[in-house]
C-alpha cells in the first residue's frame, strides 16, 4: 500500500508542480526523460518504505515445519534483505 501510494502520487505531484511552473518539456524526448525521472524517483522513495512495512524477523509454530524442528515450541526466522 505504501509503495502503491508513494510511487502513483509523488510522479503525478511532481509532474503537476513542473506544468504549473511552465518547466515541462513539449518534445517528445525531453517529456519521455521527465516523466521516466518522476517514476523512476517514486520508486526510489517508495521501494524502502514498502519493504520496511513488513518485518523481518517471524515466528513460527515448530509443529508445523520438519520433523527436526517440531519439537521445537515455536521457531523464529529472519526472512531476508
Amino acid at each position: 500500500m505504501a509503495m502503491s501510494g508513494i510511487a502513483l502520487t509523488v510522479p503525478a505531484l511532481m509532474m503537476m508542480s513542473l506544468r504549473t511552473m511552465g518547466l515541462f518539456p513539449q518534445a517528445k524526448a525531453p517529456k519521455l526523460m521527465v516523466e521516466l525521472s518522476c517514476v523512476g524517483f517514486g520508486l526510489y522513495l517508495g521501494l524502502p518504505l514498502s519493504v520496511a512495512t513488513f518485518p523481518s524477523l517471524c515466528k513460527v509454530k515448530g509443529s508445523t515445519l520438519e520433523p527436526e524442528f517440531a519439537q521445537h515450541e515455536e521457531v523464529w526466522y529472519n526472512r531476508g534483505k
